[in-house]
């Protein structure tokens, strides 16, 4: 899992768009006991999306980072795929 995508729930719950039965620390602590690694933003995160032409019909910054984060972590074998 993404820390875009626990970034991106905390601000719905932030703006009252999304409510979960936990605090995010709680959250955290699922994630961890289910042992599911959460994935930082890196600098070559940054530098793909930088330097990627997405469609002008897909602005979502939180979405682009995923699609970034997939394709790298794919690329250095981090992610294996099913």
């Amino acid at each position: 899992m993404s820390i875009v995508s626990l970034w991106e729930i905390a601000i719905k719950i932030n703006i009252g768009k999304l409510q979960i039965h936990r605090s995010i620390a709680d959250l955290f602590k699922e994630l961890q006991y289910l042992n599911i690694q959460i994935l930082p933003i890196i600098d070559k995160d940054i530098e793909l999306y930088a330097g990627l032409a997405f469609p002008s019909n897909h602005r979502d910054p939180f979405d682009r980072m995923l699609i970034v984060q997939g394709m790298n972590h794919i690329k250095s074998g981090c992610i294996e795929i099913i």
